[in-house]
């Protein structure tokens, strides 16, 4: 193979401080550094079952089905909608917003009759018209509900007394 007409890159430090990306630890930098394990490798399989020990700590559960899952936020949205679909035809609410609008877009793919609350775009969810929503459609099984969106200074504002199960709804 030839040598490539191409220099190395080696860009100099920054410190990001913007939205994202964000600048990695130095022992994450050296982890990532180190020799690739197979998928089936006895090793990785060690380490994720060290990692699944860490997270039970984490969310103090003894659950056996605590796991670590590889993938972006959205893989964990789908994934925490997928574990609550268990019954078709469950109300599900979303809250607007680009991620609500992926969350009940997915819920939707999942056979979930979907009641959406539109916010125009940049807004959060009012706590108050959620609530009121819950108590209109007590057949709604699920709320997903959307905390931050990727722009400054745009977060929910629940308290940790609203977050108590509105409506009769099974998971919040």
């Amino acid at each position: 193979m030839s040598p490539s007409p191409y220099a190395e890159v080696h860009p100099s430090v920054r410190l990001l401080l913007g939205p994202g990306p964000a600048n990695v630890h130095p022992c994450v930098l050296q982890a990532m550094s180190a020799p690739i394990l197979g998928h089936l490798d006895p090793e990785l399989l060690t380490i994720m079952d060290d990692i699944k020990a860490m997270l039970k700590l984490l969310f103090r559960t003894q659950n056996e089905l605590t796991l670590a899952l590889s993938g972006t936020g959205s893989a964990g949205m789908e994934a925490c909608l997928l574990k609550r679909r268990g019954a078709r035809g469950e109300g599900d609410l979303g809250v607007g917003g680009y991620f609500g609008w992926a969350l009940t877009e997915v819920a939707r793919r999942l056979g979930a009759e979907v009641i959406g609350l539109e916010y125009p775009w940049g807004e959060i969810a009012d706590p108050e018209r959620v609530i009121r929503t819950c108590r209109e459609h007590k057949d709604a099984k699920v709320l997903a509900l959307v905390h931050a969106k990727p722009r400054p200074g745009c977060a929910s504002r629940w308290r940790r007394s609203d977050r108590k199960s509105p409506a009769g709804t099974r998971s919040f």
